[in-house]
């Protein structure tokens, strides 16, 4: 059963329809902000159709570091990952898109959107399918880093998410990922 990850956006936009509860299918992921905002607002999550198994994944909470840039709703469709040693979006693109910590999330405009800890980055084991599963669950467009294995890039690429190698700072990567209208828009 295919996993559906849910951004702070969601709860976000759940919470100005006056909503406080989520009846969701299958096995879902939250970022560490999007359940922030369940436990803090109160949300109440159900899950239809239920097995004995736990459904519901609580990320491990990533600790905030300083002034966390703000988050926004994302325009348009389609999300760019950056591959990360830290948090910081004025930080450098990360060396390796499968082994670093974390993936930071823009929108096509190029607007911060959110932070998701790679749960696959210390395992020893193939990780490439698990990686490329991860990107498309969150609708991701593109993923950027320094560089990729071919085995990663085969697994992202048939799950229609392209692959930008580039260095350098990670806001500079996504503008530069916009302006060359490098991105491509997943097609669903």
């Amino acid at each position: 059963m295919e996993k559906k990850f849910i951004f702070a956006k969601d709860i976000e936009a759940l919470l100005r329809q006056d909503k406080t509860e989520m009846v969701l299918t299958g096995r879902t992921r939250f970022s560490p902000a999007a359940w922030d905002l369940i436990r803090e607002k109160g949300i109440q999550v159900a899950f239809t159709g239920a097995s004995s198994e736990k459904e519901l994944d609580e990320p491990e909470v990533i600790p905030s570091q300083g002034d966390a840039p703000k988050k926004i709703k994302p325009a348009g469709h389609g999300l760019i990952a950056v591959a990360s040693r830290g948090r910081d979006i004025t930080g450098p693109v990360g060396r390796s898109a499968a082994r670093e910590p974390f993936f930071l999330i823009f929108d096509i405009e190029g607007h911060y959107i959110d932070v998701i800890k790679n749960p696959y980055a210390n395992r020893s084991d193939a990780i490439d399918p698990l990686i490329a599963k991860l990107m498309a669950s969150i609708q991701l467009s593109a993923i950027v880093a320094e560089t990729f294995g071919s085995s990663l890039r085969t697994h992202l690429e048939a799950k229609k998410v392209q692959c930008v190698e580039t260095s350098g700072r990670i806001q500079r990567a996504v503008k530069m990922v916009i302006d060359r209208k490098l991105l491509r828009h997943r097609e669903t």
